[in-house]
């Protein structure tokens, strides 16, 4: 047999040749394994499976859309209307979503909504809002916005929802919960020209309820003022010149927006 692997004369392997052959193998096999191993750190590092669409700068998740809070203003044909609307969306550990809604110049506390995922960037609304079925369907712009329709009674109006911060501000401890007796002092009924606020005290804790918000509970903060994080709600009850309690301002406050509802009791 001929050939440069093996020697013609006696048809054993060329040493040489075949130390040669076995460095090329070798080199081409550390070759293998650097191109594998490159390959493996890359895609470790730069690949997710996540769409890279739905990574934010601050890596934003799948799951961290569309939870959050997001406030835009409605305004009907004709210039009637300019009412903000705030919707906070929750996700359940089971990845279902839950969400509400708020109108802080209509009222205070929030009413409940379903809220339904339609692909990885469209989102809807539906519910009781501003006392009438009502839907809001729209698509995300990038990470703080969502552009969408308002839909109700015939009405479609354009919306645009921005994402506010939902941080908590910090609220001074309560060392101790109030009495009993402190307490019933600001229970009773409220009016603020039709509408009327109940507050009750239940289980020891105040419970505020209205036309539309059945039952926030009131912790208290400090002194004649309460609050409820979860619905950007602070109570702030008032005294007459004898000292009994005669009014309470229920104030919205959600991101910039600061909107005060005061009732008289009766």
């Amino acid at each position: 047999m001929g050939g440069d692997f093996w020697d013609d004369d006696d048809n054993e392997p060329n040493p040489a040749t075949g130390s040669r052959a076995f460095e090329l193998l070798t080199a081409l096999a550390l070759a293998v394994l650097i191109a594998g191993a490159g390959f493996y750190i890359f895609r470790k590092t730069t690949w997710s499976p996540i769409p890279g669409h739905l990574l934010g700068a601050a890596g934003e998740s799948a799951r961290d859309w569309p939870v959050g809070k997001w406030m835009g203003r409605l305004n009907y044909p004709g210039g009637r209307g300019g009412f903000p609307l705030v919707f906070t969306v929750y996700r359940h550990p089971d990845g279902s979503l839950m969400g509400k809604v708020q109108s802080p110049e209509q009222g205070f506390g929030s009413v409940p909504v379903n809220v339904i995922e339609q692909g990885t960037d469209l989102i809807q609304f539906e519910g009781p809002m501003l006392l009438h079925q009502s839907t809001f369907e729209g698509r995300r712009l990038g990470r703080n916005e969502i552009i969408g329709q308002f839909r109700q009674d015939g009405d479609a109006i354009d919306v645009t929802l921005e994402r506010i911060p939902t941080d908590v501000a910090a609220t001074p401890p309560i060392t101790a919960p109030p009495s009993t007796g402190f307490l019933d002092q600001f229970a009773g009924d409220y009016n603020r020209g039709p509408t009327t606020a109940t507050v009750r005290l239940e289980n020891g804790a105040l419970v505020a309820r209205s036309l539309v918000v059945d039952g926030i509970r009131l912790e208290p903060k400090s002194g004649d003022v309460f609050f409820c994080p979860a619905e950007d709600l602070t109570a702030i009850f008032g005294r007459d010149a004898s000292g009994k309690v005669d009014r309470v301002n229920f104030r919205m406050e959600t991101g910039a927006l600061r909107k005060d509802h005061i009732f008289r009791k009766t």
